[in-house]
């Protein structure tokens, strides 16, 4: 083999193997815990929603994975064996924010109704027709 071979033969295996490392570095890194984190905004469901809805950009901007604490009343429980969802309904609107519980953050919701006032954290994933909160933990 040409020496030229050689050196671009190694670059790749080093380039290879640096690209595997940060990749399976950040597949095994931990989730922040939301619960004992600071909540970067702390608002009301109707306040998270309406600023969704006037202006999706400007809120993706602010909101889009930070921490979110907002506190409304439950519109909808949804159990599933990846966990738990709730819909906090904004006033007035069809839609609110959903949150999704996985795992031991889902037991606490358990004796919880429908009409019950909460306030949940969780991180910001966006909007469609509802605010979504990921990773959420009942405060």
């Amino acid at each position: 083999m040409s020496r030229n071979l050689r050196i671009m033969l190694m670059i790749v295996a080093v380039s290879a193997f640096i690209g595997a490392s940060a990749g399976i570095y950040m597949f095994n890194k931990p989730h922040e815990d939301v619960s004992s984190a600071q909540a970067d905004y702390s608002l009301s469901v109707d306040e998270l929603f309406i600023a969704f809805s006037n202006d999706e950009t400007a809120s993706n901007e602010k909101f889009l994975n930070k921490i979110v604490e907002v506190k409304g009343v439950i519109g909808e429980k949804s159990d599933s064996p990846e966990g738990v969802t709730l819909i906090l309904n904004a006033k007035g609107e069809m839609f609110g924010v959903s949150c999704g519980f996985v795992g031991e953050d889902a037991a606490p919701l358990k004796d919880i109704s429908v009409g019950s006032e909460v306030t949940v954290r969780g991180i910001c994933t966006g909007f469609l027709t509802d605010v979504n909160l990921a990773r959420c933990v009942l405060m």
